[in-house]
């Protein structure tokens, strides 16, 4: 029998990469030998996402109901939103996101296709008439502000919110 030297170095190598990768770390959020992330991991980044998840959920709502609502100047429009989402079941988690949704203020939306803003723009009404597509609808869609409570009158974010149809 021959020995093989070739050979002997794969099988060399196999056995020193098995014993390198079993002294291989787990991820650092995996640390405490949890095999699974804990949902206790995610509060802290919760209240960050919980406006924008609010106000996808808002983009399937009637555009008028929020303008209305926006003209009363009151705010209803954060409980609305937050009312829409949040089951009722859910009162606890209502309360909180009321809490963290209440800078926010909707500013405009459009659930119908878009136009020119101002009709009196003859730029506006030329291009308009020159687009050479018309798809039929226009994307629904809000945009929300949020601003500090120092300065109401400034906001300090904007988002949209889209709604497929």
């Amino acid at each position: 029998m021959r020995f093989r030297f070739a050979a002997f170095r794969i099988i060399l190598a196999s056995a020193a990469a098995v014993v390198w990768l079993s002294a291989v770390q787990p991820a650092a959020a995996q640390s405490n030998n949890d095999p699974d992330i804990l949902a206790a991991y995610v509060y802290r980044y919760a209240d960050y996402y919980l406006p924008y998840a609010i106000q996808s959920s808002t983009a399937y709502k009637p555009v008028g109901t929020l303008n209305t609502m926006r003209d009363a100047g009151l705010g209803e429009e954060v409980e609305f939103a937050v009312q829409s989402t949040i089951p009722a079941s859910q009162d606890d988690l209502r309360g909180h996101a009321r809490k963290i949704f209440k800078p926010w203020r909707y500013q405009f939306g459009s659930d119908a296709y878009l136009d020119c803003l101002d009709w009196a723009d003859e730029a506006c009404k030329a291009a308009y008439a020159r687009r050479g597509w018309n798809f039929g609808s226009g994307p629904t869609y809000q945009v929300w502000a949020r601003t500090r409570a120092a300065a109401r009158g400034a906001c300090s974010e904007v988002s949209i919110a889209f709604a497929a149809p």
